[in-house]
C-alpha cells in the first residue's frame, strides 16, 4: 500500500515516479543479507513460501540456474507433461490500473461422464465486495483462460463478452479456451457487493487417465477456493500452490 501511494499519488514525475522500487529492493537486499539468528529463518521462511505460492518467481540468464529454478516450479512455467486431468484459470487484467486488493475468485469444477467421454466444466466466480475510488478498485476487465490438457474440444462458454479463443498452445503441450469479462465497479454501499461469473464447458480427451486432477496456480494471485465433482466424489481445497487432487469414484 505505501508502494502504491508513492508510485500513484505523490504527484512525482513520470519519468521518476516508480524509480524508488529499484532503490527499496537494493536496501531490502541489503539488510536481508545483513540478517542473523532467527530475523535469518523468518527472511527463509518467508521466501520458501513466497516462491512455494508463486508470491515470487525466479528467471536467470544462466542456463542451469534456470533449469533449477524449472524443476522446483519456481520459474512461473506451465507444467507441459500431466499424466491426467489438468487446470490453470489465467486473468489477464486489461485495465489501467492492475490493483485488484479486494477481489476474491472461486472455482467450480464438475466432471461427468457421458458415454466414453468425460465433460468437464469449470465456472469462475469473481467477487468485488469493495467501492470504487478510481484507484486501489475500479471496474474489472480481464481476458480469462483456462489451460486444460492438450486435445480437450470446447462445447461452450457462458457469459463473458466479446469473442472466443480456442487454440492449442504446443509449447506447454495445453488446449486454451478465452473469453473476457467485464464486472462494473460498486459506487454505493447500498448495492450488493460485485459478482461476475463465466463457465467453461468441455470434452476432456478420450485416453486421458482419469486418475487425478493437477490444479496449478496462477502466478501472484492470492488463495483461491476450489470445489471439485466427479461423479460421487466431491472435495473443496484452497489453492495455496499447485496441488495434485486424487480423484476417487465409487470408492475406489
Amino acid at each position: 500500500m505505501t508502494m502504491e501511494t508513492i508510485a500513484e499519488h505523490s504527484h512525482l514525475p513520470q519519468a521518476t515516479r516508480k524509480a524508488f522500487i529499484g532503490v527499496m529492493m537494493q536496501e531490502l537486499l541489503t539488510q536481508a543479507l545483513k540478517a542473523r539468528g532467527s530475523a535469518l529463518v523468518h527472511i527463509l521462511d518467508t521466501l520458501y513460501h513466497g516462491l512455494q505460492r508463486k508470491y515470487l518467481l525466479l528467471w536467470f540468464a544462466n542456463t542451469k540456474s534456470e533449469e533449477l529454478a524449472v524443476h522446483y516450479h519456481w520459474a512461473g512455467r506451465i507444467r507441459p507433461h500431466v499424466p491426467s486431468d489438468y487446470l490453470e484459470v489465467v486473468d489477464m487484467n486489461l485495465g489501467g490500473h492492475k490493483d485488484n486488493f479486494f477481489m476474491h475468485e472461486v472455482v467450480d469444477v464438475r466432471i461427468i461422464r457421458q458415454h466414453d467421454r468425460y465433460v468437464q466444466t469449470d465456472t469462475i466466480t469473481w467477487y468485488n465486495p469493495a467501492l470504487d475510488n478510481g484507484w486501489l478498485v475500479v471496474p474489472y476487465q480481464a481476458y480469462v483462460r483456462v489451460y486444460v490438457p492438450l486435445g480437450s474440444q470446447l462445447i461452450s462458454i457462458t457469459a463473458g463478452n466479446g469473442p472466443i479463443f480456442d487454440y492449442n498452445n504446443l509449447t506447454v503441450n495445453k488446449t486454451v479456451f478465452g473469453r473476457h469479462i467485464s464486472l462494473p465497479g460498486r459506487t454505493s454501499l447500498s448495492q450488493p457487493a460485485r459478482r461476475g461469473s463465466m463457465t467453461f464447458t468441455y470434452l476432456l480427451p478420450k485416453t486421458l487417465p482419469m486418475t487425478s486432477l493437477w490444479i496449478q496456480k496462477q502466478p501472484g494471485i492470492r488463495v483461491e477456493p476450489y470445489h471439485i465433482s466427479f461423479g460421487s466424489f466431491h472435495r473443496s481445497v484452497t489453492l495455496r500452490e499447485d496441488t495434485e487432487i486424487p480423484l476417487v469414484l465409487n470408492g475406489t
